[in-house]
């Protein structure tokens, strides 16, 4: 499965961010990285109805960048439809 890159600016900062997708036991998930980060992995939870973190990393991810990541994730998906 492909890279996304994506170009995210908060607060005058500026995030480039990564999301891979792949399989993780049956279901979507999609593998994170921003700036040099380490990979946090994304799932979809079917109570929340949400995109979630599989595990909170070790270095808080800000709020707004996680929603900014979320929004990505969407975008990734629709971009794996067209092709």
């Amino acid at each position: 499965m492909s890279t996304y890159n994506f170009q995210e600016e908060l607060e005058g900062k500026f995030y480039a961010v990564q999301v891979s997708p792949f399989e993780d036991n049956g279901s979507m998930a999609y593998r994170v990285q921003y700036n040099d980060s380490s990979t946090i992995v994304f799932i979809w939870d079917d109570h929340l109805k949400e995109f979630r973190m599989k595990e909170i990393p070790a270095d808080p991810v800000p709020e707004n960048l996680e929603q900014r990541i979320i929004a990505s994730i969407y975008r990734v998906q629709e971009l794996s439809k067209e092709q």
